[in-house]
């Protein structure tokens, strides 16, 4: 299903599966490294424009990795998974979850088996956003949703199959009224069948686009204005500001996101894919991506275009 949209998708649940996952959040932190030393070149301080991430050549371009059925990872053999201090998987993904946003790097997780074992508390603490579908009981629900879950949130009290899509967040949620712990969020539910159809009209939108899905750089990205060299420039007394000078910018924050619990009707997964553009400016091409969540298809908007069809929607 996700093979058109992503760049690497990896599909099963043996142990080289969970390495081969290990090794996509391994290029995640070394793909976050090369942004921060990207964004010091140049001299970027703060919040960065949405559309300097879109903007062709970039380098900034959101970048999706999303694990399902993250249980499996986690519950691997050490080194890869486990809880000792030197596991590779949450070692990786608390680096994700600490550092990437801030230049555009999502990491999604989704499980239906959270214990302590399978989702080490690392890894549950570094969630900027937790959500909760139909689990168990409170003590599950607990495990996801830490707090909120003693101050009113019960997921348990979803209906299966009934309250398809519907979940309760909490952490870093605009919709979240003020002394409320949480909020219940009713999801556009997408079934497996509706699933290609996105897909299809996701590359549709790539191609009119003009566009391609690959992880090759960019042989000459598209130079940026280096601003405080035209300020410079003014002070100086120039009428006429120079050409641009060939720098980088850096994409927007995001945030990380962490999902328990699944509808009844939706079939048992593991997946991992990557959803990048073609104008990736990247010194590593990954030998693995990321996955996919069991309710979204993977996507990440092209650098310098925005969709306007209206059948576009969020995951």
């Amino acid at each position: 299903m996700f093979a058109p949209r992503a760049v690497t998708l990896i599909d099963g649940s043996a142990d080289e599966h969970a390495q081969a996952t290990t090794e996509m959040l391994d290029w995640g932190v070394r793909e976050v490294a090369r942004r921060y030393d990207a964004k010091r070149a140049a001299g970027i301080v703060g919040a960065i424009p949405r559309e300097t991430s879109r903007r062709k050549g970039s380098g900034f371009h959101p970048i999706y990795l999303i694990i399902d059925e993250c249980h499996v990872l986690y519950g691997a053999p050490h080194p890869i998974g486990g809880t000792k201090d030197d596991a590779r998987a949450w070692r990786a993904a608390k680096k994700l979850h600490d550092q990437a946003r801030a230049v555009n790097v999502h990491l999604l997780q989704a499980t239906q088996r959270p214990d302590d074992r399978t989702l080490p508390a690392r890894v549950r603490e570094g969630a900027h956003v937790r959500c909760a579908l139909n689990v168990p009981n409170h003590e599950t629900a607990k495990m996801i949703l830490a707090d909120a879950a003693d101050r009113g949130a019960l997921p348990q009290d979803l209906r299966p199959g009934a309250d398809a899509g519907t979940l309760v967040a909490t952490g870093e949620v605009e919709d979240i009224p003020n002394d409320q712990a949480f909020a219940i969020v009713r999801t556009h539910y997408v079934s497996t069948n509706d699933a290609y159809t996105v897909i299809a009209q996701a590359m549709d939108i790539i191609r009119r686009c003009d566009r391609t899905i690959t992880t090759g750089q960019p042989t000459e990205p598209e130079p940026t204005r280096a601003l405080l060299t035209d300020v410079a420039t003014v002070l100086d007394g120039h009428d006429k500001l120079p050409p641009p000078t060939s720098s980088t910018n850096c994409g927007h924050a995001g945030n990380q996101h962490m999902a328990a619990g699944r509808p009844s009707n939706s079939p048992p997964r593991y997946r991992t894919a990557e959803s990048r553009s073609e104008n990736a400016a990247s010194t590593d091409n990954p030998a693995n991506a990321s996955c996919s969540l069991p309710m979204s298809t993977p996507h990440s908007t092209p650098d310098d275009q925005v969709p306007t069809d209206p059948t576009w929607g969020r995951p």
